[in-house]
């Protein structure tokens, strides 16, 4: 069974892609970085391509997946064997496809509860900033566009729905596209954000959130895709984020914008979990980042897990921890991930003073472990870098576990580029 969504009234058809579902014509949203398709599936689905700029042999991407594209009636068939979120790539020169295969709904909230804000399909929606309180629910029908932001401040609030959040009329920088600002129980789900002006989705001073199959697409520089900021208890799966600037960031900072703070994000923390995600960063910022905010005492118990790296494009780095502050960065697990592309700094630890530090005081990194690591070979000469600030702020414990780069696993840190300062207790094995 596969459902495609109604087109939105008012937005042009993509003039990069033509996409059948199970011979079902889908709308194809186009952006700046590529096209849109987006649908339902409950089972093993038939989605026939058509590139208007090439006919070249498509990569269907994670490349763990083993998808291959077959030629067919002046396209390509894709079988995919249930809801998944892919980028497709057509060779130099033509923008991606992004194909989100979603799970299908249960549970969609009544449109006439006063305590849902419902959007609904095959329109666009301008209601500028939307404020979310108390125990309610925006909610996006697959198939509607909404065009504007969102502040959510108390508990039980959900976000929801298989529809495009669009930000792209927006002023460069003006706003953080969806802000929980000292929430509770959050739910997050299903829904896509395309051309954010700054940071996509902000976990500010939370407790006990849950973000699924969330799809961020994002272009500017300093368009992060989750930032959990002083908050405790998170849980990030099933998400694809597209960001020119860090893809998840871990960070404990407190920012004087009006509308944006009732609470202080200065707060430990600790409890978060991100898993079975796909990232993409482009030229800015790095994949999984903690930092460079580290105001607080203690970031902890920190997992990323079951991660597919499409690419680490620009200067930044995969594996990163900018301690710029007091914090001490200690409890963090990466653990079966696979990189299939970075350019610069494969690991980047560091505890220093830079230009985002606010504390006097520094920090500490302890206690990192690195387990079953899948990454493309070094071709460019690419370097890791591990350096504490001074003999009383060191990176301590750092073990690495079962790392392959290409097909060589690595038994010493020089076989990783691994450059040491302030660091103790660094071990392969």
């Amino acid at each position: 069974m596969s459902l495609v969504y109604p087109h939105p009234v008012g937005i042009q058809p993509s003039d990069q892609y033509r996409v059948l579902v199970d011979g079902q014509e889908a709308f194809v949203h186009d952006c700046q970085v590529g096209s849109i398709v987006a649908f339902e599936v409950s089972q093993s689905t038939e989605v026939w391509i058509h590139s208007f700029g090439t006919s070249a042999q498509p990569t269907v991407r994670p490349v763990r997946l083993g998808l291959g594209a077959v030629a067919r009636d002046a396209g390509f068939q894709l079988t995919i064997s249930g809801p998944q979120n892919l980028y497709i790539e057509f060779g130099e020169g033509v923008l991606p496809l992004f194909l989100f295969a979603n799970p299908p709904e249960s549970n969609r909230p009544d449109p006439d509860d006063p305590k849902v804000h419902f959007f609904e399909a095959g329109k666009v929606h301008e209601p500028g900033q939307i404020e979310l309180k108390d125990d309610e629910t925006l909610y996006l029908e697959g198939g509607a566009v909404v065009r504007g932001s969102i502040y959510a401040h108390g508990t039980g609030i959900s976000i929801r729905g298989h529809g495009v959040i669009d930000a792209t009329g927006l002023p460069e920088h003006s706003v953080r596209l969806i802000v929980f600002d000292g929430c509770r129980d959050v739910k997050v789900e299903g829904l896509i954000t395309i051309g954010t002006p700054s940071w996509n989705l902000v976990l500010g001073a939370c407790q006990r959130v849950e973000i699924d199959n969330v799809k961020l697409i994002g272009w500017v520089v300093s368009s992060d895709g989750i930032d959990v900021v002083g908050s405790r208890d998170v849980t990030i799966r099933n998400c694809f984020l597209r960001n020119n600037d860090d893809c998840v960031a871990i960070k404990a900072v407190h920012y004087q914008q009006p509308n944006e703070h009732r609470t202080d994000w200065r707060q430990d923390v600790e409890r978060i979990l991100i898993e079975q995600c796909t990232l993409y960063n482009d030229r800015a910022g790095n994949v999984m980042e903690i930092g460079y905010d580290t105001q607080t005492e203690w970031i902890r118990d920190i997992t990323f897990r079951d991660i597919d790296v499409l690419a680490g494009h620009g200067e930044g780095g995969v594996f990163t921890i900018h301690n710029g502050d007091r914090a001490t960065v200690t409890g963090v697990l990466y653990e079966n991930i696979r990189v299939e592309h970075f350019y610069d700094k494969l690991i980047d630890f560091r505890i220093m003073n830079s230009r985002c530090s606010k504390d006097i005081e520094r920090g500490r990194i302890q206690n990192v472990r690195f387990r079953n690591i899948q990454t493309v070979e070094d071709r460019y000469n690419c370097i890791s870098l591990m350096g504490g600030f001074d003999d009383s702020h060191e990176i301590e414990n750092v073990v690495i576990e079962d790392f392959k780069m290409g097909q060589r696993r690595l038994e010493c840190v020089d076989e990783l580029g691994l450059y040491v300062k302030h660091a103790t207790g660094v071990k392969i094995k």
